[in-house]
């Protein structure tokens, strides 16, 4: 929704849906992992069976080691979608994350089972990539942790606006949003610890 104070706030859940999108490209990788170490797993075999036919068998040895080396490769990729797989199935516990958007900024806070665990505020120079899946937007701010968003929780102008400063997809229909102000959230509650008086002489 847009605020009275012309920024975009967004509430979004972190659901089984999200976690598979946002681990689609890591399966795709493993896939790809997968399939072209098996085919040159095979393609050396075949080499091997060529070099000894032909007697060459220092060429053949050399195959036989680039096989060894593309099963050892093969595993690496089954390894990893298979612990993929094992974290797509472990429960999730309730989880909110709510964001405010500015102009140059995004303040944001997560909560687990009813309690705030982090609240932050990011520069978007800070996000390094992006990711779009058919439901959520994630921005990284670092290599392994993401900010989720939910686009049915936008309305069409609000999220062009999102795609425009992150995603880089240029439409005219775009908000202007309030500027960025670096700092403690406004919905972090800081409580002050009252100077202890000093007893008088």
């Amino acid at each position: 929704m847009i605020t009275e104070n012309k920024t975009i706030k967004v509430s979004s859940k972190y659901t089984l849906e999200a976690k598979k999108e946002i681990s689609a490209p890591s399966k795709k990788t493993c896939n790809k992992l997968i399939l072209g170490s098996l085919g040159a797993a095979v393609g050396f075999v075949l080499l091997i069976f060529v070099f000894y036919y032909f007697e060459k068998t220092d060429l053949a040895g050399l195959m036989f080691g680039f096989f060894v080396f593309s099963l050892l490769v093969l595993l690496f990729g089954a390894g990893l979608k298979y612990s993929i797989k094992k974290d797509l199935q472990k429960p999730i516990p309730p989880t909110v994350f709510e964001y405010e958007f500015f102009d140059g900024g995004i303040a944001a806070k997560e909560e687990v089972n009813g309690e705030v665990v982090h609240a932050s505020k990011y520069y978007n120079k800070n996000i390094g990539k992006t990711l779009e899946g058919k439901r959520y937007l994630f921005l990284y701010v670092d290599s392994s942790h993401a900010l989720v968003i939910d686009k049915n929780e936008l309305s069409p102008a609000e999220l062009s606006t999102l795609k425009w400063i992150y995603f880089k997809q240029y439409s005219s229909e775009r908000l202007e949003l309030a500027e960025f102000e670096p700092g403690t959230p406004d919905f972090v509650k800081a409580t002050e610890t009252p100077k202890e008086e000093l007893p008088l002489d």
